[in-house]
């Protein structure tokens, strides 16, 4: 269930819908959506951070208080 909802977002949000015509040109742009992705959009799942910022620890004070289900 995850990939198929991290592809749709990098379908749809970053435009990956489109034909590529080559393997290169279609890594690039997996490349580019997944760095959009874990860098860029935040993530309701972490309270509207990204997973960049929860990753190196570099998330708001009010942050720290939220309860994350497991």
């Amino acid at each position: 269930m995850f990939a198929e909802r991290v592809i749709g977002i990098l379908k749809h949000e970053y435009a990956l819908e489109g034909l590529f015509t080559s393997r290169q040109e279609a890594q690039k742009a997996w490349d580019e959506g997944r760095y959009l992705y874990n860098t860029r959009r935040p993530h309701l799942s972490l309270y509207y951070a990204t997973p960049e910022a929860v990753y190196l620890g570099r998330t708001p004070v009010w942050w720290s208080k939220c309860v994350f289900r497991t």
